[in-house]
């Protein structure tokens, strides 16, 4: 969903964060190992739907598809061709071209409180954001 989208976009890097404040491995500068599946993790232990939880996870993938040596370089023909076949490829995609967009210096952007509601939407109903 649309939701699921924009939550994705707004978690998808929480993994360095999370990375940080828990002393995990660290990419020489470049942020958390693993972080796509760190922050995937943590998402899904709040509740988050398997859809941001998968977003999250695969967003560096889109990465790799192009051509980032630091995260697992660039993916071979194989793995390519399977990531390919996920019904969500186009939205892993679309996390990476905002994820770069996103990336402009003093850019005027919502409070987070903007976005609780969304983010809520895309919970198990167990959970909350307080």
């Amino acid at each position: 969903s649309k939701e699921e989208f924009i939550a994705a976009c707004l978690l998808h890097d929480v993994g360095h964060m999370l990375g940080i404040e828990g002393r995990l491995p660290q990419m020489d500068g470049w942020g958390t190992e693993d972080h796509e599946g760190v922050g995937a993790r943590w998402a899904g232990s709040l509740g988050f739907t398997l859809a941001v939880c998968d977003l999250i996870h695969n967003h560096v993938n889109a990465k790799r598809q192009e051509t980032l040596v630091r995260q697992g370089g660039p993916m071979n023909e194989e793995e390519a061709t399977e990531w390919e076949k996920s019904p969500r490829f186009l939205h892993y995609l679309a996390i990476r071209r905002v994820d770069e967009k996103a990336k402009v210096p003093n850019m005027e952007v919502p409070d987070l409180s903007a976005y609780l509601s969304t983010l809520q939407s895309c919970m198990n109903s167990t959970h909350t954001i307080a």
